[in-house]
């Protein structure tokens, strides 16, 4: 059963129904952050992102974004104080980690043939149109 604390009352309320069924099914409890982003200072960009996607203006998007910025990576120390009442949760957490064999060599992605301009790799020629594409939207 996987578990998150985002600082959120509501979610701990969904979080006690979820260890009270866990422990009657038997189930281990799994603690995760459900990570949208990086470091907490990106959320301003997960939310633009947001507001992108369910095409609504950033300023009319409160209701769609998240309250606070607790859905980034965390390092063990502070998933161990979010769940130092669960310590059972920590210990199953690391046990999947342990039996998982995941990189993102995985994915399997691979850019598509493109043709390139001569002397360019496909990460510099799309650094190169990137950078004049972004010249093209911030100068008129």
């Amino acid at each position: 059963m996987e578990l998150q604390r985002h600082r959120r009352r509501d979610q701990e309320a969904r979080n006690g129904v979820l260890i009270a069924l866990s422990r009657a099914m038997g189930l281990p409890i799994i603690a995760t952050n459900g990570v949208r982003y990086a470091r907490p200072q990106d959320k301003e960009l997960y939310d633009l992102f947001t507001s992108i996607r369910s095409h609504t203006p950033l300023d009319a998007a409160k209701g769609i974004l998240a309250v606070n910025r607790e859905r980034h990576l965390k390092d063990a120390k502070k998933m161990h104080r979010l769940f130092t009442d669960l310590p059972e949760a920590l210990s199953a957490t690391l046990d999947l980690a342990g039996r998982l064999n995941f990189t993102l060599a995985d994915l399997g992605y691979r850019f598509p043939d493109y043709p390139l301009p001569s002397g360019e790799t496909t990460i510099s020629y799309l650094r190169k149109i990137t950078w004049e594409g972004r010249a093209s939207v911030f100068v008129r």
